[in-house]
């Protein structure tokens, strides 16, 4: 499967996972619960600012609602741009921000931002590569939404499909693995991402063996999910080593 075939499926593959459940809540409840009196106004979240500037200025705005519209329209904007748009050098720097955002809502269209970007104008690898991958892994992986863990686990699978990337991941991902100041939550995303990388390139993106030893250090963790993932991790790695 080429790389663009894996963008495709990245990106539309998921989009319909989550199902609601439409029903009222307390439509068959037997106690009779009054409306609000007409002094009392439900809580509402706060309304975006009449002014709010520029893109690059509503998508760092401190208003939750400000900033989810921001990044719905950075979204249309990257689905409508061509390849060669300067919007996505212009927005790449900042995704190390943007995908970190505390607002689910945002965080997630984000996320779908940054895989348009990948798949049509993959950035070249640098600096900032570093940081977004982290985030990715802090931020991402250990999102109070699932929809934006898996989101964030398809960014970094897709970076890994860049030329030159495979070592930097390799590295922030090892690096909170190793670290004992990882938090458990991140040492839990960081493994599933590394288990997902062998299963999709298997030892191409870097040695089984290499990450085999940072990964059973987890072993004896305190943490049952920690314990869980890593158990996982040396289950498939040695059927593929085998």
């Amino acid at each position: 499967m080429g790389r663009r075939d894996r963008y495709q499926r990245r990106v539309h593959g998921n989009l319909n996972n989550m199902s609601f459940d439409d029903q009222p809540v307390g439509q068959q409840n037997k106690f009779n619960i009054p409306e609000l009196p007409p002094d009392i106004s439900p809580q509402t979240s706060p309304a975006p600012s009449t002014n709010p500037g520029t893109l690059a200025e509503r998508l760092k705005n401190k208003n939750m609602k400000t900033r989810l519209e921001a990044f719905t329209e950075l979204l249309k904007l990257f689905t409508d741009a061509g390849n060669s748009d300067n919007i996505f050098t212009e927005h790449f720097p900042n995704f190390s921000k943007y995908v970190a955002d505390t607002h689910p809502g945002s965080q997630e269209k984000a996320l779908e931002s940054l895989l348009v970007l990948i798949g049509k104008s993959p950035p070249q690898i640098e600096a900032t590569l570093t940081d977004l991958i982290n985030s990715l892994i802090e931020k991402g992986t250990t999102s109070a939404k699932a929809a934006n863990k898996t989101k964030a686990l398809e960014c970094i699978l897709a970076i890994a499909e860049l030329e030159n990337s495979q070592t930097i991941i390799r590295d922030c991902l090892l690096t909170f693995i190793s670290t004992k100041e990882t938090p458990p939550k991140v040492v839990v995303g960081a493994i599933q991402c590394l288990t997902q990388l062998l299963n999709e390139f298997g030892s191409a993106v870097f040695s089984v063996k290499e990450a085999l030893k940072s990964v059973i250090t987890q072993a004896e963790s305190i943490n049952p999910a920690v314990r869980t993932e890593t158990m996982n991790h040396i289950k498939e790695a040695y059927k593929l080593h085998n």
